[in-house]
């Protein structure tokens, strides 16, 4: 442990060395913001520089660059980044979560968020700026806030003001105003002590008697249960007269899943839950990059009978469904999307592409999400490589983690920036089917062997009536083929009701 706090650290470091600039986390600590990770403390954050060459000092990190004269200034005893410059910095290289967290509170230092935004080139950066709300009464609710939005929700309004009797008011911390639902974080701070529960029970007894649904998130929610808290969120909403579409309702639903799926948020240091899934009772095809005669071609085979099987089910049950799967890709367009990734594609994967060149019009016929396109492949694939170059995804931030993205991870699927990917590095998980989500890392611990596994499992599914992993099939009252989980005391958003599968 440091007997100096980092304050004085950078101090000392920066008076130093002329070149020197604090930055970054560092930088905004000194401006007076709560932005340390939750699992360190002040004595262990080492300082964050930026200087032109690199600085081998005990205690500091270096990153090396040059900075504009009008990004540098002097802020208690220390050189570093101004605040619009420190804002962008945060922006770009923190988690999404923190990321905001730390703009609401420059907004509320007084940093002009359209000068940021002018600033930007990036959708990356954008994307991330129009998230920010002065509102935030805390880092935990920059993170709900985010976590609502990301996760298909509307926008909430932050600090709602409400009347309440003998002239008196109340402020929500987020919420609808026009369905009458708030989202209120209780943390420890202010919140813990039986006078302070007394207090706002009182305070939510008076806004229940006016109309409102307010929903209490304590510490160990975020983001532990994000599945729990989203589903609780969009019933609320649904029940007080939100009517999201068809697209909307199942962006939620995956976004619920990929939440179950996942056991860690990158930089928060928190475990979540993860929810227990059926093994498919198919023979698994496990093979290696080298084994590609009979194992492989067994894989294909499986690929071949299990579309075919799927196809009978829509045309049988639901031919909206059907109608919705494009037909057979064009081989120079395999040819030119694996020339694109510089990947050979595994020949399960040509093989479905032989099928159906994805979808002509979106339709819930797989529970992941749609099948892609061979352009659609390409173009996820090319996001995801630049995303992962702009936000260091490229690299394991945790021990035995998988990373945001890898260049031979070939997406089969994907829905509101979340996909099912092919993983091609060598080794025995080659061939195996995982998952990719926006806010997340890669994730095979529940992988799939192969591609066959999984279009079998689902193909088995529909002929059961029986779930794949969490997602059960059903029919809607329009008669199209819906995916959803499978708990039956919570009503998928958006949906009046289900009819089981034949």
């Amino acid at each position: 442990m440091n007997e100096l706090s980092l304050l004085e650290r950078a101090q000392h470091i920066t008076r130093l060395i002329p070149q020197a600039v604090a930055c970054r986390r560092t930088a905004a600590h000194i401006w007076g913001l709560h932005v340390l990770s939750l699992d360190t403390t002040e004595d262990d954050w080492p300082v964050e520089l930026i200087a032109p060459g690199h600085l081998a000092i005990p205690g500091c990190v270096t990153h090396v660059a040059t900075l504009p004269a009008d990004d540098i200034t002097e802020h208690k005893g220390v050189r570093l980044t101004t605040r619009e410059r420190t804002a962008l910095d945060c922006v770009r290289w923190l988690p999404r979560l923190e990321a905001v967290a730390a703009l609401d509170q420059f907004l509320r230092y007084g940093v002009d968020l359209e000068a940021l935004w002018h600033q930007s080139t990036s959708w990356h950066l954008r994307d991330t700026l129009s998230l920010a709300d002065r509102g935030a009464g805390s880092p935990r609710e920059s993170w709900l806030r985010v976590i609502l939005v990301d996760n298909g929700l509307p926008k909430p309004s932050t600090q709602i003001r409400v009347t309440l009797a003998e002239d008196r008011f109340a402020y929500l911390d987020l919420g609808w105003p026009e369905f009458q639902v708030a989202v209120e974080y209780d943390g420890q701070r202010h919140h813990t002590s039986a006078a302070d529960q007394l207090r706002d029970e009182q305070r939510r007894t008076e806004l229940r008697a006016l109309g409102w649904r307010v929903i209490v998130v304590r510490r160990d929610v975020i983001p532990g249960q994000t599945a729990d808290l989203l589903h609780q969120v969009a019933d609320t909403l649904i029940q007080q007269g939100w009517q999201p579409g068809a697209r909307q309702t199942t962006r939620i639903l995956a976004r619920i899943r990929a939440a179950r799926r996942r056991r860690r948020l990158p930089g928060t240091g928190e475990a979540t839950r993860t929810r227990p899934f059926r093994k498919s009772r198919r023979p698994l095809c496990a093979v290696g990059v080298l084994h590609l005669g009979r194992a492989r071609l067994g894989c294909v085979v499986m690929v071949t009978e299990a579309w075919a099987r799927i196809e009978e089910w829509l045309a049988r049950h639901t031919p909206a469904s059907a109608a919705a799967l494009a037909p057979p890709a064009d081989p120079a367009d395999v040819a030119a999307a694996e020339a694109a990734l510089g990947l050979a594609f595994p020949p399960e994967l040509v093989e479905s592409l032989s099928r159906h060149d994805g979808q002509r019009i979106w339709a819930n016929i797989l529970p992941e999400g749609p099948p892609l396109s061979t352009a659609g492949i390409v173009d996820h694939w090319r996001m995801c490589m630049d995303v992962a170059a702009s936000v260091d995804g490229f690299t394991p931030h945790q021990p035995g983690a998988e990373p945001w993205w890898h260049e031979r991870w070939v997406p089969f699927a994907a829905a509101d920036g979340d996909a099912q990917v092919i993983d091609l590095r060598p080794g025995p998980g080659y061939g195996r089917v995982g998952w990719t989500t926006h806010d997340g890392l890669g994730d095979f611990d529940a992988a799939w062997p192969t591609l066959g596994a999984y279009l079998t499992e689902v193909a088995d599914a529909l002929a059961a009536g029986a779930p794949v992993r969490y997602w059960v099939p059903y029919l809607t009252v329009d008669g199209e083929l819906w995916w959803s989980t499978e708990n039956p005391e919570v009503a998928p958003p958006g949906i009046r009701r289900f009819l089981p599968t034949p």
